[in-house]
């Protein structure tokens, strides 16, 4: 599996809201995207980024921030996010 710029082929992309911040820490948010609400994993050497991507902590991120992500649904509604940006900081 290679990649296309910096998101890896066969990723999703996924827009959304930050609706709980709470286990950011562990390197997991909920998101709520189109009337569904996911929770996300990071991927191990996940790049997350500011709106104007730079490399910026996950612990940044708030509830209610918009996001914008690549990644991989893995069960249900779980996605493993490869890349993650914050377009709100």
């Amino acid at each position: 599996q290679g990649t296309v710029g910096s998101v890896p082929v066969g990723t999703t992309k996924f827009i959304g809201l930050l609706a709980d911040a709470s286990q950011l820490s562990n390197g997991s948010f909920t998101l709520n995207s189109n009337g569904v609400t996911y929770t996300v994993n990071l991927a191990t050497g996940a790049t997350v980024w500011d709106n104007a991507r730079q490399v910026v902590p996950v612990t940044n991120f708030r509830a209610g921030d918009a996001i914008r992500l690549d990644g991989s649904i893995t069960s249900g509604t779980t996605i493993s996010a490869e890349v993650v940006r914050d377009t709100s900081i």
